[in-house]
This record gives C-alpha cells, structure tokens and sequence, in this order.
C-alpha cells in the first residue's frame, strides 16, 4: 500500500470515527441552558475538530501531487517507525487510561501530580526530580485554583479519597 492510500484509508476511518463521535454527542450529552456553554461543547468541538482534519487529510491524499516526489529526491516515502517512537504512543496511551482510572479513584488533586510525574519521569525520561515535582506541583495547584475555585468547574473528588 502506498503513501495515498494508507492516508485515504486513515483519513476515512477518522472521518467515519469523528462523525459518529459528533452524532452521539449531540443526541447523548444535554445542551446547557440558553446563553451558556454547556457539557456537550468541549465534547462536540473536539468531534469537529476531528472532522475537518481528516477531511483535509482525505483531501490532500486525492488531489495529484505537484513538484517532485520523495522518491524522485531520493528519500523515503514513509520514515520507518522507531521503537522509541512506539514506546512514547504505547506510553501516552496507558498514561491516558491511568489518569482516567486514578481520576475517579483518587479525585483530581491527587490523580493529576501523580500522572505528571509518570509521564515526566515514565513515558518522557526526564530525570530531574526538583523539576518534576515542581511542574507536578505547579500544574495541579495552578489547575485547581484557576478551575475549581476561580471558575467553578467541578473537578472530581475520588471515590477511594475525597481532598479539595
């Protein structure tokens, strides 16, 4: 398979996939009340968002290409995938499913830091202790204040324990 067809391929599927998220955003999250953004915004633009990537990117696959080639250059269409590449999306990935489970566990202010420094000191490599902790630190402390108290957004307490 070459280069257009695994990007008309992912193209597709992202498109299929973002329109079916947008759909069942719209007909599943309630809207706010008149005059406020409500639960179903953030869900919905990012459903859009989606969309109109991969509309392009399924654009871009099928007009003809102008200019020389890769190949006719000399280079390779597609750069092979590292492992460390795989690693870091292997990494983000279980981080992502980590934060969710620790978020409903533990609430967020003890969820957030913990997956900060994971991901810092885990998936990245950093290895600068004081550095972690303070963007561990300054990241949720600074979320909590902006979000929780300044805009009163709900952040979620945990089930296993309930602080801020």
């Amino acid at each position: 398979m070459n280069a257009a067809w695994s990007d008309r391929l992912v193209g597709l599927i992202l498109l299929a996939f973002a329109l079916i998220w947008s759909g069942l955003v719209y007909w599943t999250i309630p809207a706010g009340e008149s005059g406020y953004i409500g639960p179903r915004a953030f869900p919905l633009f990012l459903g859009l968002i989606l969309s109109g990537l991969s509309a392009a990117m399924l654009l871009r696959a099928f007009l003809p290409k102008t200019g020389k080639q890769p190949a006719e250059r000399g280079e390779d269409a597609h750069m092979p995938v590292t492992g460390q590449e795989v690693r870091l999306a292997g990494g983000v990935f279980l981080v992502i499913i980590g934060y969710g489970f620790l978020l409903e566990k533990l609430g967020f202010v003890l969820a957030t830091p913990i997956m900060i420094v994971v991901t810092l000191a885990g998936v990245i490599g950093l290895r600068r202790p004081l550095l972690i902790a303070a963007i561990a630190a300054g990241v949720t402390i600074g979320c909590w204040a902006i979000f929780g108290k300044l805009l009163g957004v709900y952040l979620p307490h945990g089930s296993w324990v309930s602080i801020g």
